[in-house]
Formats: C-alpha cells, sequence, structure tokens
C-alpha cells in the first residue's frame, strides 16, 4: 500500500483513518472495454476488488481507465473517505484530471468534469505506476480489467510450483506484450498450434528470473497444455546455463535450437561470435542432460575462409551430437552486417557442392528435408534447407514458410502475418524495432493487428 506523506504534523490519524489507495486498469477488445480495481481501505493487509464493462468503449482500453478511476473515487466517497491516491498507469488519468492535457473529445471532458466535481468533496492525488513491471497491484487491476472484457468471473491463479511471479521484477520488453497480447475473436486454444520464443539477442538478456517469469505469464494465457509445440531460440551457447535449461523444461518447451554456425573456432572469431565449439558440446550435452531431447543445429556454408575442409569438420562434429534436426544456411551476406565490411579482406561464400555435401550428411544422421526458403543475397541458385528426424519437424518453420496459418508476432522488431481463409490473402504488421517506441505505443500496435483480423 502507498502512504502518502502528511501535509501537517498532526494529520497523521486522520489520515491513516480515512485514506484509500486504489490501484486501476482498463483492457479493450472486440468493441468491448472492461475496467479493473484494487481496493484499499483503513490499510486493509487485503484489499477488495472491483470489475466490470464499461457502457461506452469509444476510446477502447482508455474508456476502461477512466471508469476505473470514476469508479474508485466513487467508492471512496461511498466509504467516507476525505482522501485517495490513485495508481494509474496511463498518463491521461491524471493529466486530464490535472488540466495538463487539454481534454477535446466528450470522454475526455466529461471525465475531467467529474474529476474537478470530486475534488470538492475529497481530496485526490494520483500516482503513476510503470506499466508491466511486476507491481503486484498495478498487475492485479489489469488482470481483472481483462477478465471483465472476456467475461470471467474473479478468480485464482494456480502458481506453478513455488514460483510467486507476482513479486517479480521483469524487464517492461519482456512482459509488455504478453500483459497486453489482444484476444482473437473467439481464439479457440485448440487452433493454438505452436508457440515459438525468441531469437537470439532477446533471449541471450534474460535473467532465469526473468525468463521464468516470461514463461509463467504466457503459460496463463496460452496454456502449454494445449500447445502442440514450444520451441525456443536459444540461440548462441553464450546465451544459456542449466538453469535456463532447467526452467525450459519444467515448463515443457519441446524444441530448442543451439546454433554453431561452425565448429571451428578460427572461425567463430572472425565472425564475432563470443563462444567457442567447446563451449557449443558443453550446452548441448546440458540439455540433454535437462531431459531435452528435441534439439536442433544451425549451420552456414560458405563463412570467411571456410572450404570443404573446414565445412566437413563441422559437420563431422555435428554427428557427434546427433540432434534431431539440422538447419543448413547458405551464406548470405546482408548490405549492413560485419562480414560485408570484410568481403575486400577475406574469401567467403557458399557453393552448391558444399550445399550438397551437408544435405548428405544430414540424410546420413537420418535426417530429411521437410523445408526450405531462400533469403535476400543468396549467391548464385542456392538457399536454406531445414532437415530433421521423423517427427521431429518444425511446425512453426512449417506454418510460415507455407503462410496458410496466422503467424502472432509479440515484441519489439517482430512480424505478424494474418491470413484470410476467404481469398488467403496475407497482411503483414510490423512490429517497432524501438523498444521504447515500442513499449510507449504498445497499444497503438495492438488496435492495428485488431483491425487486420475483422
Amino acid at each position: 500500500m502507498i502512504c502518502r506523506k502528511n501535509k501537517a504534523k498532526g494529520e497523521k490519524d486522520m489520515e491513516k483513518k480515512n485514506h484509500a489507495v486504489a490501484y486501476v486498469d482498463g483492457s479493450y477488445s472486440n468493441n468491448t472495454a472492461g475496467y479493473g480495481v484494487v481496493f484499499f481501505y483503513e490499510d486493509a493487509k487485503e484489499p477488495e476488488y472491483f470489475s466490470g464493462r464499461c457502457k461506452n468503449a469509444s476510446m477502447n482500453n482508455v474508456s476502461g481507465e477512466i471508469e476505473a478511476s470514476l469508479f474508485a473515487v466513487n467508492k471512496a466517497l461511498e466509504y467516507g473517505c476525505s482522501s485517495i491516491d490513485i495508481c494509474y498507469d496511463y498518463t491521461g488519468i491524471e493529466y486530464w484530471a490535472t488540466g495538463v492535457w487539454r481534454a477535446k473529445k466528450k470522454e475526455t471532458m466529461a471525465y475531467r468534469d467529474q474529476m474537478n466535481f470530486f475534488k470538492g468533496m475529497i481530496d485526490i492525488q494520483f500516482h503513476h505506476v510503470e506499466a508491466h513491471t511486476g507491481d503486484r497491484w498495478n498487475e492485479k487491476a489489469d488482470d481483472l480489467a481483462i477478465n471483465a472484457v472476456l467475461g470471467k468471473k474473479e478468480e485464482k491463479i494456480q502458481e506453478v510450483d513455488t514460483y510467486d511471479a507476482k513479486d517479480r521484477g521483469i524487464k517492461p520488453e519482456c512482459s509488455v506484450a504478453i500483459r497486453r497480447f489482444y484476444q482473437k475473436k473467439d481464439h479457440k486454444f485448440k487452433d493454438f498450434m505452436q508457440l515459438k520464443v525468441g531469437g537470439i539477442d532477446r533471449f541471450s538478456r534474460l535473467k532465469e528470473e526473468d525468463l521464468e517469469y516470461l514463461l509463467y505469464e504466457v503459460n496463463k494465457r496460452f496454456p502449454f497444455s494445449k500447445i502442440q509445440e514450444i520451441t525456443v531460440e536459444a540461440g548462441r551457447p553464450d546465451s544459456l546455463n542449466f538453469e535456463k535449461l532447467k526452467i525450459l523444461k519444467k515448463y515443457g518447451v519441446t524444441r530448442i535450437s543451439i546454433n554453431p554456425q561452425s565448429m571451428n573456432d578460427k572461425t567463430l572469431k572472425l565472425i564475432g561470435r563470443n563462444h567457442f565449439a567447446q563451449d557449443i558440446k558443453e550446452k548441448f550435452n546440458l540439455a540433454r542432460q535437462a531431459g531435452i531431447d528435441n534439439i536442433n543445429m544451425d549451420m552456414i556454408c560458405g563463412l570467411p575462409e571456410e572450404g570443404m575442409e573446414e565445412l566437413s569438420y563441422t559437420l563431422d562434429e555435428i554427428k557427434k551430437l546427433n540432434p534431431e534436426s539440422l538447419t543448413v544456411h547458405a551464406l548470405a551476406v546482408k548490405r549492413s552486417s560485419r562480414l560485408n565490411r570484410m568481403k575486400d579482406t577475406y574469401h567467403f561464400g557458399a557453393s552448391e557442392e558444399m550445399v550438397s555435401y551437408a544435405a548428405s550428411c544430414a540424410r546420413d544422421m537420418n535426417m530429411e528435408p521437410y523445408y526450405l526458403y531462400r533469403q535476400k543475397n543468396i549467391p548464385g541458385n542456392l538457399e536454406n534447407v531445414g532437415f530433421s528426424k521423423k517427427g521431429k519437424e518444425c511446425l512453426y518453420n512449417i506454418l510460415i514458410m507455407e503462410e496458410l496459418h496466422d503467424i502472432i508476432a509479440v515484441g519489439a522488431g517482430t512480424s505478424s502475418k494474418i491470413v484470410h481463409q476467404e481469398d488467403h490473402q496475407v497482411d503483414r504488421i510490423e512490429n517497432l524495432k524501438d523498444i521504447k517506441q515500442y513499449i510507449t505505443r504498445i497499444d497503438e500496435i495492438i488496435h492495428r493487428k485488431e483491425l487486420k483480423m475483422i
């Protein structure tokens, strides 16, 4: 509970007795807005919970934010409080009420006028709470608002083992997309086939507690028991440890990628990797110890100063590890990449012989090709091919190539694909790459996706 600073000596007892604190939040989906309020009164150890649907949803989730704030003040007056702290995560709640923002819409003007009326009856103070950063009561208000929109009654959320997610902090970029993820019409879990967590850069930044929090939040909204495949792009071995691998296993992750690219230390140093071939072997074996039985490995043909001898060595080392799948990439040099700046210094580039040899090695490991794609800037007529053992094919790789199923992407820099079944047209929605912009404009991003799905 938030404690207000006393305005003057002697006011302490009165404020304790007649003071309220309310955490407020709103949610929106499918033309329905809802509100949630966590309400403390007279230093109560446990709060009261309130939620409901808004009569007017013209401002999407903001309608819920406004309704929650007005409800909280009304409740404080009903209980005879002389003051209230409103804890919010949407700035307009304070700025419209205090005149910092000019109210232009009829909804915001009505909110401003009502708050000004209340100020003659009760002392109202506003406190900003950073959204989706692990604040227990802010998260609870968010849950209440979401459930109101969905028509769900208040219920206790079953914790996973002894992990208490509500008391954990997490970087906004890891949680905001999950917390504000929209509900796709009458989406059924049976249609949600595959979940992928990646990519390399984001995963490597996650601490163990952040990873567990992320998986916990996803599991609350899309129960993993209903999903056919959960794959994690663990990526570079320097981003992995045994604790992370155990967390992945605990939450039922069915497939991970540990990507060496090359098993030659000289090459790894040349392309700027922070690991050695031995690190790859160690992390692969740790994954096996953690109980993960479906591991993919990526390799690249045509890396700098690598010929058939170096390629053969890489494939021999991968054979010894015996992964369930192997993705063979023909080197594609991006314009802004480190490799492009090295083109006048080192020799690199894949050949048909390299790709064919890698394919034969994959078959030696009892793998068959199951998907293929080309990237920009691949020389010649080469491509990337995914090989896997029978029954270990990656659903995500198939779906993204076939473009027959929605790909809902959350997180900065990701891209969603909305497939319209009537005419098989595909709409693409790109998320902002800048993490700060992504967080501050998350509601706008979600609304754009919702419009595409109508």
